[in-house]
C-alpha cells in the first residue's frame, strides 16, 4: 500500500491505499468539487457538515448511477435474447432457403428429364 495525497477544500489529506496516483487524485477531484459545491450552497457551515451534505449528494449519485447500470443491463439483456431469437429464426429460414434451392435444382432437373422425352 502506498501513501496518496488528495487536497480537499484547500487542505491536504494523506491517503493509504493500492490505488493509481491518477485514479486517487480523480477521487480527490471529484469529492473536493462535491465539497465546494455544498459550501457554495450553504454559507459558512463548518467542515463535518459539509462533508455529510457532500456524501449525501456523492451517495445520490451513486445511486442514480447504480440504476442507470442496472437499467443498462436489463437493456443489454433484452437484447441478447432478441439476437438470440434472431439467431434461432435466421438459421431456420436458412435451412428453408436450402430445401427451397434443393427443391428447385429437383425440379430443374424433372423439367430437363420432361424436355428430353419430349424431343
Amino acid at each position: 500500500m502506498a501513501n496518496k495525497v488528495v487536497r480537499l477544500l484547500g487542505n491536504d489529506y494523506n491517503i493509504v491505499c493500492n490505488e493509481s496516483d491518477e485514479y486517487v487524485q480523480k477521487v480527490g477531484y471529484y469529492v473536493d468539487k462535491k465539497l465546494n459545491e455544498v459550501a457554495s450552497r450553504n454559507g459558512q457551515l463548518p467542515t463535518n457538515m459539509l462533508a455529510i451534505l457532500a456524501a449525501i449528494n456523492i451517495a445520490d449519485d451513486y445511486i442514480k448511477e447504480k440504476s442507470k447500470g442496472e437499467e443498462y443491463l436489463a437493456q443489454i439483456s433484452e437484447y441478447s435474447k432478441i439476437i438470440s431469437r434472431n439467431k434461432s429464426v435466421l438459421q431456420e429460414n436458412k435451412i428453408k432457403i436450402d430445401n427451397l434451392n434443393n427443391e428447385i435444382q429437383r425440379l430443374k432437373i424433372e423439367i430437363a428429364k420432361l424436355e428430353m422425352r419430349g424431343k
